[in-house]
This record gives structure tokens, sequence and C-alpha cells, in this order.
């Protein structure tokens, strides 16, 4: 009860929303009643007056009969039988393209490639990954360390005008590298297994 008496406290403290709020609520009262009371079906009406009369009196629907044209009947012919297969092929139509003779001198073989062993395929797949992550270390420029209990190294990564700095712990790391092992003027990077040293 004593909500009520705030409420209606609050309401009748500001006469203008006061007034606002009683005419919300007539308006959905008298929405609500309307609802309620056009449940039913809808009755017939017996007026011949289509639906598109009753949305804009300019336009009407068009009956059948107004779509019966007066005039000529006009007689269409079958058509013509057609004397050839339209979906077999015609030699005539599609020619035998015109071939070459072919070529009577040969080129040179050349040598059958030597085939690499699987220990060679996979070292020289080691040495391409490591000459791969040497030039990707070569973005990268040890700025300097900070030794102690937990020792850290700033690295300086990007291109020159707009190279950013990252300070790093052993574990951290910075453009796909890890830092392994911090020294006074050295730190020691590893990617894909393939450690790089960068110096100060």
């Amino acid at each position: 009860m004593n909500r009520v008496r705030e409420m209606w406290i609050l309401v009748m403290a500001d006469r203008k929303k006061a007034g606002a709020l009683v005419a919300l609520g007539a308006v959905l009262l008298f929405t609500m009643g309307r609802q309620l009371w056009d449940v039913g079906p809808r009755r017939a009406s017996g007026n011949d007056t289509s639906e598109n009369e009753i949305l804009d009196p300019s336009r009407r629907a068009i009956t059948l009969d107004e779509l019966r044209v007066e005039g000529p009947m006009i007689d269409v012919s079958a058509p013509s039988r057609v004397e050839r297969n339209v979906f077999g092929f015609d030699a005539r139509s599609f020619p035998d393209p015109s071939q070459s003779a072919p070529s009577s001198g040969f080129g040179e073989k050349s040598e059958p490639e030597a085939v690499e062993s699987p220990r060679e395929a996979e070292r020289a797949r080691a040495e391409q990954i490591a000459r791969m992550v040497r030039e990707e270390a070569g973005g990268l420029r040890l700025k300097s360390t900070l030794m102690g209990p937990n020792p850290m190294a700033v690295i300086e990564y990007g291109t020159r005008g707009r190279a950013t700095a990252k300070t790093l712990r052993v574990g951290d790391q910075v453009e796909g590298f890890t830092l392994v092992h911090v020294e006074v003027s050295r730190v020691v990077i590893e990617k894909h297994g393939v450690e790089v040293e960068l110096e100060r």
C-alpha cells in the first residue's frame, strides 16, 4: 500500500507527466478492448467492391470479360516438321581440325635427376628452414639487456622508420621467435627449432 502511495505522489508531483500517463493508459485500454471485441471471424459483406477499389478507387480488378478483345481470330498453324536431328552430330558443321605432322627430330634427352634419399631431402628441408629463420631474424635488433633473477631483453622489430621495441623475459615471443637465453651483450632466440644469436 505504501508503494502505491509513493507512486501516486511521484506521478502527481508533475501534472504534465501525469496527464500524459493517463492519456497513454486510455489509449492502451481502448486498443485492448477493441482487440477483444474483434476476436471472432469477420462477417462477409454483401457489396461487390473489390479490395483494390477499397484501397484505391482509381484502381480496380480487371474482370475476365474485359480481358476478351474483340476482333478477328488468328489461326496459328502447327510448326513444320524438322527433317534433321537437331541433337545429332553433324560432321559438316564440325570438321576435323587440321593436324600437323609429328616432329621427326627429337631434342636431346635430359639426364634423369638424381633421386634424393629421405635423409638428404630432410637435411635439405632443415637447411631451407634454417635459412628462412635467419632471414626473418635479420629484422630483429637487440637494444638492451637487464640482468638479474629474471633477466630481460629489449628487442626492436619492424622497419627502421616504424620500429617497435618490446621487453621480453625468457619464454616470451616476438615476431614468432621465443627468447631462450639472455646474457649481458647478447641473447639467443629460437624459431622452428633453429637458434639465432642477437648481439648489441
